[in-house]
């Protein structure tokens, strides 16, 4: 018959190997390394300010800060616990350290009555930092 197609004739023999598919993962790329680390870039700015603050609580926080802004690929976010408890803060050093962070002008924090804290790190430079916008500003 004229017509009809030989399957037998593309049938991979038994002996072939097929090739291996890559399982698809939600980011590709190929020097992507395993495990948890903290998303840049920091400004060496911010690192010299967060380095001149006293003790290190507030350094240990902002780094929990950036990687959980990595985490999130957002300045704002949610200060959960979890987050807190897994860089070894306890609750009465985190308070502080955000408020020393937040004094230096490098985070804002935004505490509604029965939540959980609200941070945003402030990614400009100390020239733009005295100048909030009317949205950011607190009560009048």
């Amino acid at each position: 018959m004229e017509g009809e197609v030989d399957i037998e004739k593309y049938r991979v023999s038994s002996g072939a190997k097929m090739p291996e598919r890559r399982r698809k993962t939600g980011h590709q790329c190929a020097n992507r390394q395993p495990g948890a680390f903290i998303c840049g870039p920091i400004l060496l700015e911010m690192l010299d300010r967060v380095l001149n603050l006293p003790g290190r609580s507030p350094l240990v926080l902002f780094l929990a800060l950036s990687y959980q802004s990595g985490l999130e690929r957002s300045c704002t976010f949610r200060l959960t616990p979890k987050l807190v408890g897994r860089f070894k803060i306890s609750p009465r050093t985190c308070h502080d350290a955000l408020r020393r962070l937040e004094g230096a002008g490098l985070i804002r924090v935004s505490r509604p009555r029965g939540q959980i804290r609200v941070v945003e790190l402030l990614m400009r430079s100390s020239q733009d930092s005295a100048q909030v916008p009317p949205s950011m500003e607190g009560p009048p």
